[in-house]
């Protein structure tokens, strides 16, 4: 952990650039979460599964922006994440299948701090709005939705693009975000914090 932390700091600290990050350079990117998994659950003894499930999880990211300066990137991207969680039915329990939905739209701010070599660090932040949807298979109302909200959502984070050369860049991101939504049917709010880990590719124009 000491070497990692030194080697950040020196990162940091870095004052040659490398790569298109200068003023008025145009980058895409696309980026996949971390949490990207697949599990399976049960619950009983040796000989009796009283619950037995699976999860599904994933979530990318596609945005795009400009350099308005040098190592300084102003863009907007778009999330979308979903997990799907199903139970199989057995003499105690119902078969349930629940299926949450998440979309957003967050206009970001970074800046690249200058380093030495092909690996840069960065550091981020930007405001935008979420949708969110749950769909639960027991429920009776209207498309099986037991929840509908939106609002605000806040991130920020740091990360650390490797160029493979001056067009194209690794990128590996550490965010934390904030989603305060409120229910569309209610006075109900719901928040939620998290810390989320990304992986992706980034194309510079």
């Amino acid at each position: 952990m000491k070497s990692f932390m030194l080697g950040l700091l020196l990162l940091l600290c870095s004052k040659i650039n490398f790569a298109q990050t200068e003023k008025g350079t145009f980058a895409l990117s696309g980026k996949t979460d971390l949490h990207f998994l697949f599990s399976q659950n049960t619950y009983g003894n040796d000989s009796i599964n009283i619950f037995k499930g699976k999860n599904s999880e994933y979530g990318f990211t596609l945005g795009g922006g400009y350099f308005i300066a040098d190592n300084f990137f102003i863009g907007l991207s778009a999330t979308y994440n979903y997990l799907d969680t199903k139970s199989e039915p057995n003499q105690w329990l119902p078969g349930v299948e629940e299926i949450t939905s998440t979309i957003g739209v967050i206009p970001q701010l970074s800046y690249y701090f200058p380093a030495e070599g092909k690996l840069k660090p960065s550091v981020g932040g930007g405001i935008g709005y979420s949708w969110r949807k749950v769909r639960n298979s027991q429920s009776q109302t209207d498309n099986n939705i037991t929840y509908s909200g939106s609002g605000p959502t806040y991130v920020g984070g740091l990360g650390a693009s490797y160029f493979v050369s001056r067009s194209v860049s690794f990128d590996l991101i550490i965010q934390y975000s904030h989603n305060r939504l409120k229910e569309k049917s209610s006075e109900w709010i719901q928040k939620q914090n998290a810390l989320a880990g990304s992986i992706g590719i980034s194309v510079y124009l």
